[in-house]
């Protein structure tokens, strides 16, 4: 099996500032994970998901954020969001206020969003993500 030389090889090419690498190397990853996941375990989930996905969610570079979205979904309709939310969704929730967010992008953390609440999982649920989501808002206010 290959997997086990080529998920670290995909993620450390994440890391590099090469823009068309990264998004190869993040498509890679998608395509690997929607054929051949059941052969990847959680171990080399967690090296992917816990330490390079956060910080492809940016405003700098929307499509890297989408494609990153898109394996993250997939990742938590598999796994479930405990996996994946931890280290996803503080990113998620920065990128949430960017103003520049549209498109493809808005559109898969929408469904991110919707896949972490489908599981109902505690502190997870939908009254949960709607605090989560308001409270930019709510320490406004309170701060005017």
């Amino acid at each position: 099996m290959i997997f086990p030389e080529a998920l670290p090889l995909l993620a450390s090419f994440l890391r590099k500032n090469y823009r068309t690498l990264k998004l190869a190397s993040i498509n890679s990853l998608l395509s690997i994970y929607k054929n051949y996941g059941d052969y990847i375990t959680i171990e080399q989930l967690k090296s992917i998901v816990i330490v390079e996905l956060p910080s492809l969610l940016s405003e700098n570079d929307l499509h890297i954020s989408y494609v990153a979205l898109r394996l993250a979904t997939l990742i938590c309709k598999t796994h479930g969001p405990n996996l994946v939310a931890t280290a996803i969704l503080s990113p998620t929730l920065t990128l949430v206020q960017s103003p520049l967010l549209q498109g493809l992008a808005l559109e898969s953390l929408i469904e991110f969003l919707i896949t972490i609440v489908n599981h109902k999982q505690p502190g997870l649920e939908y009254k949960d993500l709607v605090l989560m989501l308001t409270k930019p808002i709510r320490e406004q206010q309170i701060a005017n």
